[in-house]
């Protein structure tokens, strides 16, 4: 029994973890454009689904996100969006799920503030 409570435990401290931003100093503001500099987006497999029914058109959602210094991204604002609603949440969990690795030219893992942006196609 204190095994499996420290295994529950142990999953709490992990899923409270990931929730919260890790920086090693202030997040530096970058276009996405310049985004390559600092970080490089990795190979995800992104599970995420629409929980109502999704867009019958081309969509597409700009985010504000600030990637931490440990390459995790954490949506901040929808700054623009095709299909309003269910499309954004859509996009802040897919954005929830990308992973960046700090490029050569960001040793220190600075972290950004920056935009994404996540197109749906049916």
């Amino acid at each position: 029994m204190k095994h499996l409570y420290l295994v529950i435990l142990s999953l709490f401290l992990l899923a409270c973890a990931s929730a919260t931003p890790v920086l090693n100093q202030s997040a530096r503001p970058v276009d996405r454009e310049a985004l390559s500099e600092f970080w490089i987006a990795q190979d995800a497999e992104i599970n995420a689904s629409f929980k109502a029914a999704p867009p019958s058109s081309p969509a597409q959602v700009t985010l504000k996100v600030l990637i931490d210094s440990e390459g995790n991204t954490f949506p901040l604002e929808v700054l623009k969006s095709s299909h309003p609603g269910e499309m954004d949440k859509f996009a802040r969990r897919v954005a929830k799920q990308m992973k960046f690795a700090p490029s050569d030219s960001n040793p220190e893992r600075i972290p950004v503030e920056t935009t994404l942006v996540i197109d749906y196609a049916p």
